[in-house]
């Protein structure tokens, strides 16, 4: 009966040590399909004053894109239709962060940081 305890303990510590290895090795959530919010620290600094560490978000993702032959061209042209997305920032808001400085005064800095993503028309626009 003894033997039996054993088996069933290194059956459960070898199911338990194959989920370790399967989350290691998975994917960050961002890499799958789509636009995600993601966040990422800053530092905020200023002659005089303490840098100080903040958090941040971007936008990261695979978004839509295709590129097919259009039927409305003539026999012999290569007329493309072509399609895309991309991983884009819908939103913001502001990251305010309060710098110490030198003879104990303050000074106030403000980030952007993005609040919510989405896949949107791609531009060359920045």
């Amino acid at each position: 009966m003894m033997w039996c305890k054993v088996v069933v303990t290194l059956v459960l510590l070898s199911v338990y040590m194959c989920s370790l290895i399967t989350d290691a090795t998975a994917d960050p959530y961002w890499q799958s399909p789509g636009c995600h919010l993601v966040g990422y620290r800053e530092i905020a600094s200023a002659s005089g004053c303490h840098m100080v560490a903040f958090q941040m978000n971007a936008c990261r993702g695979y978004c839509l894109s295709y590129s097919s032959l259009s039927p409305y061209g003539a026999p012999g042209d290569k007329l493309y239709e072509t399609r895309g997305s991309c991983c884009s920032i819908r939103s913001t808001h502001d990251v305010i962060v309060i710098l110490q400085c030198e003879d104990n005064k303050q000074l106030t800095q403000t980030y952007k940081s993005a609040a919510t993503c989405d896949c949107s028309l791609c531009s060359h626009d920045s």
